[in-house]
């Protein structure tokens, strides 16, 4: 009997590449195979992407500036087989690894989601991603901090993204300030490192507005 599954029956249209499709993604390393009638559903930009008056609807075919392994994240995602949360590996690193490699992945998927609206897809990789930033260890934070940093990324992200890791930092800061490498790693990006102090300074007891202010022995009867 012929399988039935949903599921399996987009997954089979999306990897065969068959079956009337009518319009073409290119990645960077790959062009992808779609029918409208699925990705349109899914994004407004494809929708619009696909309307007459657009450049690609004429000719067929968007050209997108991410690779090919966020392409078909979003791909995956128009047409409803992609996994909840994670790419795989993040499910499998009990700790990430010191590059942070398993969740860059997802990170640019995140900015691809928000980029393409595809506020489902953002919703559930944002969602993934606090979870899992919630116990890490302190380089993980100033790995992934300062790739959020460079090319101004951070402006891409959702603000509790970014937020998120700049504390992960500040939390972890004594112990950072007590290794010359993570610090001199840190400090190596001037930006983040500013934020992560604005960050301990506004949560430090000394500067807390709400502190009542004892005035020093030494400066009663001035």
């Amino acid at each position: 009997m012929a399988d039935t599954d949903v599921a399996a029956i987009l997954r089979g249209m999306m990897q065969s590449g068959n079956w009337n499709t009518d319009f073409k993604v290119a990645a960077l390393g790959h062009t992808f195979d779609v029918h409208k009638s699925v990705v349109c559903e899914a994004s407004p930009f494809f929708k619009a992407a696909c309307e007459k008056d657009w450049r690609e609807a004429k000719s067929g075919i968007i050209e997108l500036p991410e690779d090919a392994a966020v392409v078909q994240e979003l791909l995956n995602h128009c047409y409803g087989i992609r996994e909840w949360g994670l790419h795989k590996c993040s499910h499998q690193c009990k700790f990430a690894p010191i590059d942070g490699e398993c969740i860059v992945q997802d990170l640019r998927t995140l900015i691809a989601a928000e980029k393409y609206q595809m506020d489902d897809l953002r919703d559930d990789v944002q969602e993934a991603l606090l979870m899992f930033f919630g116990d890490q260890y302190r380089m993980f934070y100033v790995t992934i901090g300062i790739w959020i940093y460079q090319e101004e990324r951070r402006y891409a992200l959702p603000s509790i993204v970014v937020s998120t890791v700049v504390q992960g930092i500040a939390i972890r800061m004594q112990s950072i300030l007590h290794d010359d490498y993570d610090y001199e790693v840190l400090s190596a990006c001037p930006d983040l490192l500013r934020d992560v102090f604005r960050e301990v300074a506004i949560h430090s007891s000394t500067v807390r507005k709400d502190m009542v202010w004892m005035e020093p022995d030494y400066l009663i009867g001035y």
